[in-house]
């Protein structure tokens, strides 16, 4: 008998300490605690006096705490609800070719075939190998433009963030720096460059481009081919315990200032088009092809970028204008033709944009920075004078 008693005790204080750490009581009635404490019951019962083992004790589970401090608590169960999942594999063709020919002037065809070689190629849910493009053109139409800014509007139209990976091919110039690209044998100089594979350890949504390519080394053209053909490329060491990078899922565009002589290309359908560039670009020369037709022949499409009309200059320079004007937070709501003119007069277009920024910053930026600093939280402005004497105004209308 004391040796039960004893028992009893001892499971007493195991339970009740069990009940003490568990900070909260599930108990709303009497019976549940004389279940939880035998002990409680008077000895003699159903097993008094015995050496049986005392029943199993079940202890009851409290409901999960309400969450306090919503506005809709009682109103609203959110969880009934549910927000409508994005499909990051469709992509509105139209809205992203709009957002395209906003930026990037003078261009419709080649960026309307682009458009749709995006729209078809994220639409793929198992794609065997990434898009690759060849954008081939004068300087100055359009062509590394339309690569800077292509994944920032895919990451608004799919939801899904885009890299972005520039490789300059006219800085890879000699056979060994394809080391740039795939990384060095260790212990040698160049052996953590990696100019490909540490973004994609972190993104496999890229796009990448390979700029100037007929200035690059031959040799760093032919390492790129198998992650154009098959969307594989492996580096020369292990990168964080991986070797084999996987390419499938990006965009890899190439361009080229290779003068192209295609006479009527408004008449050519875009195979067509593309066809005659692959055959300027591999025909044999005093020194052979200009590109080996190994690597030609893995374009997905070759873009033919256009020279700008005059229109297209101007249209240039004034939305180099109103970029310049946005990076003092400022919006142009109207350019008098007369400064429009003299801009003109003073800057040249005829290798592209990137070189007009400079020369229109140095008509515009004092005017702009001392209208903020006089008109502090007035956005929207008004541009007229001379270059000489440009003439900042807000824009009431």
């Amino acid at each position: 008998m004391d040796n039960y008693t004893d028992y009893l005790n001892s499971r007493q204080q195991m339970l009740m300490q069990i009940f003490l750490q568990s900070q909260q009581n599930p108990f709303d009635a009497l019976d549940h605690l004389r279940n939880f404490c035998p002990s409680a019951t008077p000895l003699g019962g159903a097993y008094g006096g015995q050496n049986t083992p005392a029943p199993p004790i079940s202890i009851p589970t409290a409901p999960p705490p309400q969450r306090s401090g919503s506005r809709l608590a009682g109103v609203l169960d959110v969880s009934q609800v549910t927000l409508p999942k994005m499909n990051t594999r469709k992509l509105d063709k139209d809205a992203f070719y709009a957002d395209l020919t906003s930026e990037v002037i003078g261009q419709p065809q080649a960026l309307g075939v682009l458009a749709n070689l995006i729209s078809l190629h994220i639409g793929k849910s198992k794609p065997s190998k990434p898009l690759t493009v060849l954008e081939t053109g004068p300087t100055g139409t359009g062509k590394t433009l339309s690569a800077e800014i292509i994944p920032k509007l895919l990451t608004k139209r799919t939801g899904h963030d885009w890299g972005y990976i520039r490789v300059d091919l006219n800085q890879l110039t000699k056979s060994h720096d394809v080391s740039m690209l795939l990384g060095s044998t260790a212990g040698l100089v160049g052996y953590d460059d990696e100019l490909l594979f540490q973004p994609l350890l972190k993104n496999k949504r890229q796009v990448i481009l390979l700029d100037e390519m007929e200035k690059g080394h031959p040799d760093v053209l032919k390492v790129l081919m198998n992650a154009m053909g098959n969307g594989r490329l492996e580096a020369r060491k292990f990168i964080d315990g991986q070797r084999e990078f996987d390419f499938r899922e990006c965009i890899m565009l190439f361009t080229s200032n290779l003068p192209l002589c295609i006479e009527n290309p408004e008449g050519m359908t875009q195979a067509e088009i593309s066809r005659e560039c692959r055959r300027q670009l591999t025909e044999p020369g005093d020194s052979g092809p200009t590109m080996p037709p190994e690597i030609a022949a893995r374009f997905t499409e070759i873009l033919l970028f256009r020279n700008l009309s005059d229109e297209n200059k101007v249209e240039i320079l004034g939305l180099t204008v109103m970029r310049t004007a946005e990076q003092y937070n400022l919006s142009v709501r109207k350019i008098a033709p007369a400064l429009m003119q003299g801009i003109v007069d003073r800057t040249s277009v005829e290798r592209g944009a990137r070189e007009a920024v400079t020369e229109v910053e140095s008509i515009l930026g004092e005017s702009l920075k001392a209208f903020n600093e006089a008109y502090e939280g007035v956005g929207d402005i008004a541009l007229s004078g001379t270059c000489e004497q440009v003439i900042v105004e807000p824009c009431l209308s």
